[in-house]
């Protein structure tokens, strides 16, 4: 699902000034610019679990996160949204990642954030079953063994690769639970997970729908069927500021 279609299921059709957060090399920023959007992206420079490159820095609408202490790089309530696709896994601090999208969103501004669930059957980096929970060095070998590799590691070995693994998973995600992570936005917005917008209609999607899709369509009442896909495949996350009552 495209960020356009949940902005306008969201926000309507109106022009908005949007963060892309976690950019990478900025090809969101690119499209929702292209389509009439005053859009802007950040990200850390030099980091293992992105492609944002110091050299991008010098186009002003993609700019290097301040790490320590961390700050995003952008004025006291400058944006409409703030969204993120595949980043809140990454997060090692939640609180303070909320606080700086809270600090630079308007007063009524939303933020909506797509990110793999922690149960995730396939763990989407690493490409090894139920690496998001089960992370220790002999499952990671047993999979490494197995011959399972991320498009990365072809021809490693495999103690190379279970090695990799354990650096990655350990340093570079942080899957929180749904209690965690409401918990951690709710001191700072009005948040909920709203995995039904995975199954929003659209032509593309009548036409040629994916096999998970598929599979959780065929699943008996919406309520039952949305809850399981945010559990085992992808989670969205809403969240709504609110501005200080006078």
């Amino acid at each position: 699902m495209s960020i356009e279609r949940l902005l306008q299921h969201f926000a309507g059709d109106q022009p908005m000034t949007i963060l892309d957060l976690g950019c990478g090399k900025g090809k969101l920023v690119d499209w929702l610019s292209a389509q009439g959007h005053d859009a802007w992206g950040c990200d850390f420079a030099g980091s293992s679990v992105s492609d944002f490159e110091a050299d991008l820095a010098a186009d002003d609408r993609l700019r290097p996160i301040q790490p320590q202490p961390y700050r995003l790089p952008f004025d006291d309530g400058m944006f409409d949204c703030v969204v993120s696709s595949q980043v809140l896994e990454h997060v090692k601090d939640h609180e303070s990642t909320f606080r700086e999208i809270h600090r630079v969103l308007k007063p009524h501004g939303i933020s909506l954030h797509t990110f793999p669930s922690r149960h995730v059957f396939i763990e989407p980096h690493v490409k090894v079953p139920l690496a998001s929970v089960v992370r220790n060095r002999a499952w990671l070998h047993f999979w490494a063994w197995a011959g399972i590799r991320n498009p990365y590691q072809a021809g490693k070995p495999a103690a190379d690769v279970a090695r990799l693994n354990y650096d990655y998973l350990h340093a570079h995600t942080h899957y929180l639970t749904r209690e965690q992570l409401l918990r951690h936005a709710k001191r700072f917005f009005v948040a909920a997970f709203r995995e039904d917008i995975f199954f929003l209609p659209g032509a593309e999607e009548t036409k040629q729908r994916s096999l998970k899709k598929r599979l959780f369509v065929l699943l008996g009442g919406d309520r039952l069927r949305i809850r399981l896909y945010g559990t085992f495949v992808m989670r969205a996350l809403y969240l709504r500021k609110q501005p200080p009552s006078d």
